[in-house]
């Protein structure tokens, strides 16, 4: 008697995974997590918008003044939009769909932001008339639209941990205040300081999450909202990877269906 294996038998074990003895789960590739560079972008982007803010404020106490404004503009462009945009891309391997979420979208909203702020620096004799003046109305609208996709930044922190719901909180108060700031001193000055408090929390986890990578432990405990998730990324959630990805057999279930009650109607 033949000891072969029957070749309908290799076949079978290879397709149906309830036959195979012996399965060994593919490991995804280890990615860098970018997580740090981007929380340093928005940091220091958010503490140049604070100083500009103090300026504007207090024109006459010297310590800022109206050249900042240059170096903020080429900050905000290649900084906070430039960098975090490339950041979200990246984040984007590592199946961090919270990280590639934020990161991506205020990196846009800054290239925008950037780009506007060039050309007032750089170029103000391009800007007609009609565009100089300040919009209050505008600025609520788009305050309002920005707060709103930060508050559900906020919903997502819950999975994650403390550390990133305070900042997402703060960052939502500032937004908020942001969209009175228009003729309202007193918006003005609450919206400074949130920017300021936003900074140095954002600051704070880009040194912890730093830390945490590097020495491949969790040496500053950022207080996960769940306990049994263990350490956790000061940015990150994981996505459904492959959600849409249907296996063959569903898509042949769903087919027999289909044809069978196709039948019943007739």
């Amino acid at each position: 008697k033949s000891t072969a294996a029957d070749p309908r038998d290799v076949a079978v074990r290879i397709t149906s995974p309830t036959l195979t003895t012996k399965e060994t789960p593919r490991k995804p590739p280890r990615q860098c997590n970018m997580g740090p560079c981007g929380l340093f972008a928005f940091s220091l982007l958010m503490g140049l918008e604070a100083t500009w803010l103090t300026y504007e404020l207090r024109p006459q106490s010297g310590y800022v003044h109206e050249p900042f404004y240059a170096t903020w503009s080429a900050y905000a462009f290649f900084i906070g939009g430039l960098l975090q945009l490339l950041v979200g891309i990246l984040e984007v391997f590592r199946n961090n769909v919270y990280g590639a979420t934020a990161f991506m979208a205020f990196g846009s909203f800054w290239l925008a932001n950037g780009i506007q702020m060039l050309i007032r620096a750089y170029f103000p004799e391009e800007i007609p008339d009609m565009y100089t003046g300040k919009d209050a109305w505008g600025n609520a609208i788009r305050q309002f639209y920005l707060a709103g996709f930060v508050g559900g930044l906020w919903i997502q922190t819950l999975k994650i941990n403390k550390a990133t719901t305070t900042l997402i909180s703060f960052l939502f108060c500032k937004l908020l205040f942001a969209a009175f700031e228009v003729g309202s001193k007193t918006s003005q000055w609450i919206t400074m300081v949130l920017t300021w408090i936003v900074s140095i929390i954002a600051f704070v986890l880009f040194i912890s999450e730093l830390t945490n990578e590097v020495y491949g432990y969790e040496v500053v405990d950022l207080h996960a909202w769940e306990k049994a998730e263990g350490e956790t990324n000061a940015f990150a959630a994981p996505g459904r990877s492959g959600a849409m990805v249907i296996p063959q057999d569903v898509l042949a279930l769903r087919a027999a269906r289909v044809k069978t009650k196709s039948r019943r109607d007739k």
